[in-house]
């Protein structure tokens, strides 16, 4: 759909075109680098504990999906990342899975 209206401009409108997509893209790389910039340090663990679950918070920077952590209640693999169980908390949060290589 959007080659057969491409194809019905003229040069001068492709041009045009392509300068309001550079545009775009411009703008969206800006809002991009400027939404990383505003996000705070640290991160969020969420993890499972013999009570329910425990929340942590961490200065550093976060590890990657699939690294064992080392913690107090025992050692456990990021699950996954998402957000921060708080409100208005921009931080990744890390969701824990109890490793089974321990008993």
């Amino acid at each position: 759909m959007l080659d057969r209206r491409l194809r019905g401009l003229e040069m001068h409108a492709l041009v045009d075109h392509l300068e309001r997509l550079e545009g775009e893209v411009v703008h969206l790389n800006d809002r991009l680098l400027h939404t990383e910039r505003e996000r705070p340090a640290g991160h969020v663990l969420f993890f499972p504990a013999p009570e329910g679950y425990e929340v942590v918070e961490a200065d550093d920077p976060p590890p990657p999906i699939g690294q064992m952590l080392l913690l107090d209640a025992g050692c456990f693999r990021v699950q996954r990342i998402g957000r921060s169980p708080f409100p208005r908390d921009r931080r990744p949060c890390l969701f824990l899975e109890l490793s089974p290589d321990v008993g």
